[in-house]
């Protein structure tokens, strides 16, 4: 194997029969190991040593799949129980670590860094195309025996899936540097590890007990976690209403006043009654907008527009500045608080051409609506959730209204 760099791309296919562990470092070719059978202590011994001490070991997915695999690998597994631990971490429903607990097995000690937290779509294989790769689907049955005769395009396969993870990493470095900019201002380590929702979470929590030395992290976690059972009735904010009257989004605010909502195990439930879907902008020219539980988007074809556009910078960070829009288990005047310092703060560095400081602190306003919405996190509240993205959209639908009243027919605006 070549001699340790600073940073490692790792990558595993597993079959019944077979496991193959695939390393990349920068500017050389892939490697790959054949496990056949238990790997003796030397091999292990020597795996460990390319992959360890402290590098950067990176992957997609490898904190909630590949590394688990790695570990039983190194500590002497068979293939066919990494293949049953494999299927079993991709079919069960519980977390990856709760099932891998009840294999005995956990993560690997390395210095993973897992891609997965940098990329939204949730497969390496989206990403591809973006990357300018080929995209490669996977050339074998995972469910059989990978024979003599396909391990070489398999391996191909595998060393694909490592070219396309180095470029991934490289496209994601300014990500990285923003969370290793965001572990030194705020002293807390480990932010690489975290989705950008977790990172937001990490910090306005942290800031949190920071403030408030009565509370304990033990009843944050405690209280977000019930938020994942709950029922609430919602209700337009006072504020949405005084800015939309007398346009279509009054409407609409009247129609889903009132609707009872329930959460099981994180899953928002169907409605208690049918909310209003499709928006009829502009009986002129027919522009219709979807309308729902996330955002709002105008259902025109592609077309080339000549008009009037508006750009509402920011929209849910200022709209968490809001009252209703503050998760429901923190206090809505600290929570404000400390949101407005981040505020500030970016600002401050983006006048001063600080654009470290100020990317930064940008990943974590805009991150922090998204921990609304992950029934894992310590800022998971459906209800606020619910409060400011049906609030974005009716302020953005009379915003619309509004414009198009005020223009020529010929120069709509359009969401």
């Amino acid at each position: 194997m070549q001699q340790p760099d600073i940073r490692l791309v790792y990558d595993l296919e597993i079959a019944v029969n077979r496991t193959i562990l695939g390393i990349k470092a920068p500017g050389q070719p892939p490697e790959h190991v054949v496990i056949e059978a238990p790997l003796d202590p030397d091999t292990a011994a020597e795996i460990d040593q390319r992959l360890g001490g402290g590098r950067e070991l990176c992957g997609y997915n490898n904190s909630g799949f590949d590394s688990y695999i790695l570990n039983a690998a190194l500590n002497g597994a068979e293939p066919v129980y990494l293949h049953q631990l494999s299927q079993d971490i991709i079919t069960t429903k519980a977390p990856a670590w709760q099932v891998a607990s009840s294999y005995g097995v956990d993560r690997c000690n390395f210095n993973e860094l897992d891609l997965m937290h940098y990329t939204p779509r949730g497969r390496l294989k989206d990403y591809e195309g973006r990357l300018g790769l080929a995209i490669v689907d996977l050339p074998f049955d995972p469910h059989q025996p990978i024979t003599d005769a396909q391990l070489p395009e398999v391996i191909r396969y595998l060393e694909h899936d490592l070219v396309a993870t180095e470029t991934l990493r490289h496209a994601v470095e300014g990500d990285v540097q923003a969370r290793l900019v965001l572990e030194h201002m705020f002293d807390l380590p480990g932010l690489t590890k975290k989705t950008a929702a977790n990172v937001a979470a990490t910090i306005i929590v942290t800031e949190y007990l920071r403030a408030n030395p009565e509370v304990e992290l033990a009843d944050i976690k405690a209280a977000a976690q019930r938020m994942r059972n709950c029922a609430f009735t919602f209700f337009v904010p006072d504020w949405v209403r005084s800015g939309i009257q007398g346009t279509q989004a009054e409407r609409i605010a009247d129609a889903i006043d009132g609707t009872e909502f329930t959460v099981v195990d994180g899953v928002r439930q169907p409605l208690s009654r049918p909310w209003p879907e499709l928006i009829r902008l502009s009986e002129e020219d027919g522009l219709e907008a979807a309308f729902g539980l996330g955002g709002v988007h105008t259902k025109d074809s592609a077309c080339r527009f000549s008009g009037v556009s508006y750009d509402v910078a920011s929209l849910y960070p200022h709209i968490i500045m809001h009252p209703d829009c503050t998760p429901t288990h923190l206090e809505e005047a600290q929570f404000h608080a400390i949101y407005g310092r981040l505020i500030e703060r970016r600002l401050q560095a983006k006048k001063a051409g600080d654009k470290a400081t100020s990317n930064a602190l940008k990943l974590v306003l805009n991150s922090a609506f998204g921990a609304y919405n992950f029934g894992f996190s310590l800022l998971y509240s459906p209800d606020a959730f619910l409060a400011i993205t049906v609030s974005g959209q009716l302020c953005l639908l009379a915003l619309a209204e509004r414009a198009r009243l005020t223009q020529p027919l010929e120069s709509h605006a359009h969401v």
